[in-house]
């Protein structure tokens, strides 16, 4: 799946668009039970992101960055017809993921 519409390929971008593609081919699977919701921990993992190597501001600058990234792709596989649509969800008020329609 093609994102270069929507976001520069970098290998972070590149992290990020193969574990998508990987949850979501999951998902497609007719022998899995796996959940609609993709975590942006999960990601973050995946990237080797955390709390403890960068500082406060920085994290957070860092996750809003990976984040926009998510949905512009996600917004480019919608208009491509790959998935249906997504939105994120919460847990209590903070927001954890994303949930993907197929």
């Amino acid at each position: 799946m093609q994102t270069k519409d929507a976001v520069r390929s970098t290998d972070e971008v590149i992290i990020i668009r193969g574990y998508l593609l990987r949850q979501i081919e999951w998902r497609r699977s007719a022998k899995t039970n796996r959940s609609d919701n993709i975590t942006y921990q999960g990601i973050y993992n995946e990237l080797e992101i955390s709390k403890i190597i960068y500082a406060d501001t920085a994290y957070k600058n860092k996750t809003r960055t990976i984040r926009s990234h998510i949905k512009a792709i996600l917004d480019e596989w919608k208009e491509q017809g790959y998935i249906i649509d997504y939105a994120e969800w919460k847990d209590g008020n903070k927001i954890t993921g994303v949930k993907i329609m197929l």
